[in-house]
């Protein structure tokens, strides 16, 4: 049985959306049209596909790329690490999600049974839960921790009542 939709990459849907709006409204670019009714027009269907498509009875999974992105204050310059999918495309879609998780491989120092370090680099798929100032990520449900091992196992100690 289907139980879940996976959009991977959601940053082509996009594009495909983008593409449709534009062919079936004339335009070349959404700045064909004055006053910003181009970009209107675009938004107006992206959100109406993903609002839709969230409203089914399924659980929906939403998959982007990841880029850096150098933010500038008066105080500092630093890098994050968001979503490659930006704009308003990316606000929409973020503004549906209950998680936001940022997936990496990390690397760490290897350990003997003794918990004396081996001089060896072990590697760990990791998940962020939490946004910090380098990554965009979150969670609404308050209850995963910062940073967890990318596992399904490691996911549902977090949600016991998740069928197994």
């Amino acid at each position: 049985t289907l139980r879940t939709i996976v959009v991977d990459v959601v940053d082509l849907a996009y594009e495909m959306c983008f593409q449709h709006v534009c062919e079936i409204s004339g335009m070349a670019y959404p700045t064909d049209l004055e006053y910003g009714r181009g970009w209107k027009l675009v938004r107006n269907e992206w959100q109406r596909v993903i609002t839709r498509m969230s409203k089914f009875p399924y659980s929906l999974v939403f998959i982007s790329h990841s880029k850096v992105e150098t933010i500038e204050s008066q105080a500092v310059k630093r890098d994050r690490i968001i979503p490659s999918m930006t704009g308003q495309g990316s606000k929409d879609v973020l503004a549906l999600c209950d998680l936001v998780l940022y997936c990496y491989m990390g690397e760490y120092a290897a350990k003997d049974e003794e918990g004396k370090v081996t001089g060896e680099i072990e590697s760990q798929r990791m998940i962020i839960c939490q946004g910090q100032n380098s990554v965009v990520a979150g969670d609404r449900s308050g209850k995963l921790p910062p940073e967890i091992p990318m596992s399904y196992e490691e996911l549902v100690k977090y949600y016991p009542d998740t069928e197994k």
